[in-house]
């Protein structure tokens, strides 16, 4: 698949991914809070994530989109394909990089269940792959906790398909989503829920 192939925009419940651009590198992402806080749990530099995303895009090693959640202003982080072939019908799913401090988990989920349902309802994929962090080369300078909540929603769509496998590269078929989109949905919804009480 080639960036051309993405949709314009792909939109959730709260959370929308587009293609990532240059435009995203210049804007400003973050508040002047936001960065402080993420500063304070050594997080990595956001420009510089975006910079990376950039790169591999060019380099054809992803397919790089920006995350947005609706009602908040700028780049709330950064996600991608790590691989998508239109003849293998076949996607892998890459990792999210958050850098807006709120609702993270509900974000990080919803931007995956927006990967799947592009690779299975836009692409028409036979398979996607879902990796866990530690097998896409984190790293010394990544943070723990943005692994651990990677691990935890690679964890969850495992729990929803009532399999667990090799979080390195754990597969879902075809036959698997329509059920999974069901659950992931549900997730969402109560995750929304929360933040709303």
């Amino acid at each position: 698949m080639r960036a051309s192939e993405l949709p314009t925009e792909m939109r959730g419940f709260g959370t929308v991914l587009r293609p990532l651009s240059h435009a995203d590198h210049c804007v400003n992402v973050l508040s002047g809070w936001d960065a402080t806080l993420l500063a304070c749990q050594g997080r990595l530099d956001p420009r510089k994530f975006v910079e990376e995303a950039l790169r591999a895009r060019a380099e054809g090693r992803q397919l790089a989109l920006a995350v947005i959640n609706v009602g908040r202003d700028g780049l709330a982080g950064v996600t991608s394909f790590d691989t998508a072939s239109a003849r293998a019908r076949h996607a892998v799913v890459g990792r999210t990089y958050l850098l807006d401090v709120f609702g993270r988990r509900k974000t990080r989920l919803e931007a995956k269940y927006l990967k799947l349902r592009c690779a299975f309802d836009e692409w028409d994929c036979e398979a996607v792959t879902v990796r866990a962090p530690w097998q896409e080369q984190l790293s010394s300078s990544d943070p723990g906790d943005e692994a651990q909540e990677e691990v935890s929603v690679v964890h969850q769509i495992m729990e929803d398909t009532g399999r667990f496998g090799d979080m390195s590269g754990f597969e879902i078929a075809r036959h698997e989503w329509p059920m999974l989109k069901i659950k992931l949905e549900g997730r969402i919804g109560r995750l929304i829920q929360r933040t709303h009480l």
